[in-house]
């Protein structure tokens, strides 16, 4: 398998279990960096995992996923619900 399907494997699992919530934090790699506007930023697995964003969740619909190499990116839209109890919704890029 070249590293692109591999990739592309490992993107479309990350997301499926995301959505599900179960069964994705083991995909990622002990020094994963999270950065962004939204989300607090944490170093680690065990701290993205449990990144307060994750708790905002109710769905997620990814619309497009581009990968090159072992490079990928997604454009995820998040269906979140704040903790005030509003819904709302974000469009994020991620790499």
């Amino acid at each position: 398998m070249d590293s692109s399907a591999s990739t592309k494997e490992l993107v479309k699992k990350y997301y499926d279990g995301l959505s599900r919530k179960a069964e994705w934090g083991h995909l990622l790699s002990d020094n994963f960096l999270l950065t962004g506007t939204i989300a607090k930023e944490s170093r680690g697995r065990d701290a993205y995992v449990n990144n307060q964003f994750f708790k905002l969740v109710r769905g997620l619909t990814v619309k497009e996923v581009a990968v090159e190499g072992e490079k990928a990116f997604a454009l995820v839209n998040y269906s979140l619900v704040s903790s005030k109890g509003k819904s709302f919704s974000s469009d994020v890029g991620e790499f």
